[in-house]
């Protein structure tokens, strides 16, 4: 068996994350793994140890041109990284050229995506002029080809159970949760002041870490966070707020500008580096609600943040749902500013509530998030249908 993970972009955030700890823990396991990246083949060292081969899909397809039967030898399987229109041009012809197995793995809503996007019901495509249903763009789904996608997959892996709802009848499917770099499972409670250091942060100031992009589809519920941050310091609370994460749509300028002064804008960093900054948090926070676009997610950086051992204020959604509010985490329903708010001023005051929160969400992390379980699952789900 060889595994050959299609992704739909270079290495970053959780698609990459996903990919690289399962491919490495399915080397470990004999297994051997091939990362298969449209660009940036060098993306995939952000992560760390490497212990699997990564091509682009130029060379895959080249391999496949020339050399079709050493596929078939080592019982080749594909496993598409989303149904997304860039990974199923490549996929879909080159497996049934070749005779094997492909699989599809689903980790967002992604009609939701596609239509906070472009603005497009996926209902409403046909409606689209020829020229515009020419022109969406590759990394997305195109509504008219991936369900058949999907409908032709041996398989479909997803990372939330409720993603299984789009998956097609009959096609078998799986769910298994993403885990974490072992380190954070050890850092100290207390927060890094070395870091808060050479960030200037004051040692007296409560600090927030958020790792993650903005972007279109998670725009408004990054903005209830800043102006959490905004309305806290203006009531006399000296809190800070690290953000982690490119930029990829615009926050209300008003919002951004009451915030900026308690804001550090870090950029996009490499994956390895996120540990430093969230060791420097008294909290973490997953803003957002219970919606289309969250209920079916799991945010790789939740169980980064679990396993940290600070308090997590995440959406009563995803995880969520299998967590308990103020026991191991605090949870909001409405995801509104003010409820965000008075969330945040359940910990602001007390050390011990944050640092009890903080330590069952940690036995939580340890208890679920396992990469070696997750892949040890994947293997048998593969043997199973493979066929």
């Amino acid at each position: 068996m060889h595994i050959y993970f299609i992704n739909y972009h270079k290495f970053q955030e959780s698609s990459g994350i996903h990919i690289h700890f399962l491919a490495n823990e399915l080397c470990q396991l004999n297994i051997p793994c091939t990362v298969c990246l449209p660009q940036d083949v060098n993306s995939v060292y952000k992560f760390g140890e490497v212990s699997y081969d990564v091509i682009t899909f130029k060379k895959l397809q080249k391999m496949v041109a020339q050399t079709p039967d050493i596929f078939r030898q080592e019982a080749a399987i594909f496993h598409a990284w989303t149904p997304r229109e860039i990974v199923r041009r490549l996929i879909e012809p080159l497996a049934e050229h070749l005779g094997i197995p492909y699989f599809v793995h689903l980790e967002d809503n992604e009609e939701q995506l596609f239509e906070s996007h472009l603005g497009v019901k996926v209902s409403q495509v046909d409606n689209l002029s020829w020229v515009r249903r020419l022109r969406m763009p590759k990394s997305l789904i195109h509504p008219a080809t991936y369900q058949r996608f999907l409908e032709g997959a041996s398989g479909v892996t997803c990372i939330m159970q409720a993603l299984e709802s789009f998956v097609p009848a009959g096609v078998p499917r799986m769910t298994f949760w993403p885990s974490c770099e072992s380190d954070l499972f050890s850092i100290p409670s207390e927060p890094s002041l070395d870091i808060r250091k050479k960030l200037g942060i004051s040692h007296d100031a409560v600090v927030i870490t958020y790792t993650g992009n903005l972007h279109a589809a998670n725009r408004n519920e990054l903005q209830t966070l800043y102006e959490a941050v905004y309305l806290l310091n203006s009531s006399g609370v000296d809190l800070r707020l690290i953000r982690c994460g490119g930029t990829y749509a615009r926050m209300d300028k008003r919002i951004a500008e009451l915030a900026a002064p308690y804001i550090l804008e870090l950029g996009s960093l490499p994956p390895i580096d996120l540990l430093h900054y969230i060791s420097a948090a008294d909290i973490l926070v997953q803003p957002g609600c219970p919606s289309s676009f969250n209920d079916y997610r799991f945010p790789s950086k939740l169980p980064m943040f679990l396993a940290s051992g600070r308090p997590v204020i995440l959406p009563a959604s995803n995880i969520g749902l299998q967590l308990t509010d103020i026991e191991n985490c605090l949870l909001l329903r409405s995801g509104t500013t003010q409820e965000l708010v008075e969330k945040l001023k359940v910990l602001l005051g007390d050390s011990e509530k944050r640092y009890q929160i903080g330590k069952n969400g940690r036995l939580f992390a340890r208890k679920n998030f396992n990469w070696g379980k997750s892949a040890k699952a994947l293997v048998n789900f593969y043997l199973a249908h493979a066929v």
